[in-house]
């Protein structure tokens, strides 16, 4: 549930779920678009499975899976998801590379453009980012308000690591 307070200990669970039949391994989820789509990564199909919450926010009230995006090209092992704030881009963390060119398992953040804003099926791959030096297991990525600062929890380091980049949103510009 959403709660107005950012008080974590007023917080409660609301006896709402959904059973992730689409992959056996959920990674991480993502809510967007005013509340009504929910994305899901999985391990075991290296893929982004996507959802309509018919009351938004609402995870009991998710269907079947309505579209599916793999990354599977990009990298074996995604582990995290975040979107900027239109839907038109989406960003995976993964632990291990596949993508020809890139550091055979390798961790990385990869950049995907989506042709119409939140529609997964409509992602194409667009850039990546190399995290390894800092952690070998990439567990999740988030961006700050503006998207000039980009979040990403190392699970073997047990760190969060913060990036600048020169263009919001954009890991082709430089991410530092």
């Amino acid at each position: 549930s959403i709660f107005s307070t950012t008080d974590i200990a007023s917080w409660y669970y609301t006896n709402k779920s959904k059973t992730p039949g689409d992959d056996t391994s959920p990674q991480a989820i993502y809510v967007g678009a005013a509340g009504t789509a929910m994305f899901m990564v999985g391990d075991s199909g290296n893929d982004v499975n996507q959802y309509t919450l018919s009351t938004p926010y609402d995870v009991s009230t998710a269907g079947v899976s309505v579209g599916v995006f793999s990354v599977a090209t990009q990298d074996t092992q995604p582990l995290g998801i975040d979107f900027n704030p239109t839907g038109t881009k989406m960003f995976i963390s993964g632990a291990v590379a596949a993508q020809p060119g890139l550091v055979a398992g390798g961790e990385y953040v990869y950049e995907y453009s989506l042709s119409t804003a939140w529609t997964v099926s409509s992602a194409g791959y667009t850039t990546s980012f190399n995290v390894t030096a800092q952690d070998t297991a990439p567990q999740g990525v988030t961006f700050g308000n503006s998207g000039s600062k980009m979040y990403v929890c190392g699970s073997n380091t047990d760190i969060v690591y913060q990036y600048s980049l020169s263009t919001p949103y954009s890991l082709a510009s430089g991410v530092t």
